[in-house]
C-alpha cells in the first residue's frame, strides 16, 4: 500500500507541469530524491520567476501532501537567483501575502547548463506539510 500511495503523489506532481514540459515554453527542471519535484523557469523583465512543485518525501499514509511556491528574483552574474517567496494562485494553490507573512522568505536557486541547485530558507517549514522538502539539486530536462 505505500508505494501506490508514494507513487499517485509523483503522479500528481508530475500531471501538474507536463504542458510545459510539452510545449517546451521554458526551461524545466527536475528533481527525483527525495521525493518527485519540478521547477519552471521564466523571466518577466529584468527578474526571474521560478516555479517549485514538490511531492512529500515518502513516508506511507504519513506522506505530505505536494508543496507549491513561486519565487521571484534577479539573477546575478554568478548566475544565482536570489528570489523570495511572492503570492500565487494556480487553481490547485494558492500562497497569500498572509501566508507568507510580514518577512521575507528567501530561496536561492543556483542555475548550470545542467540543472539547478536549490537553497531553501524556510519556504517548506512555514508554507508546506511536516515532511516536505525543496532543497536538492534539479536536473534539467527541457528548454
Amino acid at each position: 500500500m505505500k508505494f501506490l500511495y508514494v507513487t499517485f503523489v509523483s503522479a500528481a506532481v508530475a500531471t501538474l507541469l507536463s504542458a510545459a514540459v510539452q510545449t517546451g515554453a521554458k526551461p524545466i527542471f527536475e528533481r527525483t530524491s527525495p521525493s518527485l519535484a519540478r521547477m519552471t523557469y521564466e523571466r518577466e523583465g529584468d527578474m526571474v520567476v521560478l516555479t517549485i512543485i514538490a511531492g512529500g518525501i515518502p513516508n506511507g499514509a504519513s506522506t505530505a501532501a505536494d508543496c507549491a511556491i513561486r519565487i521571484r528574483g534577479l539573477q546575478g552574474g554568478d548566475d544565482v537567483v536570489r528570489g523570495e517567496v511572492v503570492p500565487w494562485y494556480s487553481g490547485t494553490t494558492r500562497v497569500t501575502t498572509d501566508d507568507i507573512g510580514p518577512d521575507a522568505i528567501r530561496v536561492d536557486v543556483a542555475i548550470g547548463p545542467d540543472g539547478a541547485r536549490v537553497t531553501d530558507y524556510g519556504a517548506a517549514a512555514k508554507l508546506c506539510g511536516m515532511g516536505s522538502q525543496l532543497d536538492g539539486l534539479y536536473q534539467r530536462i527541457s528548454g
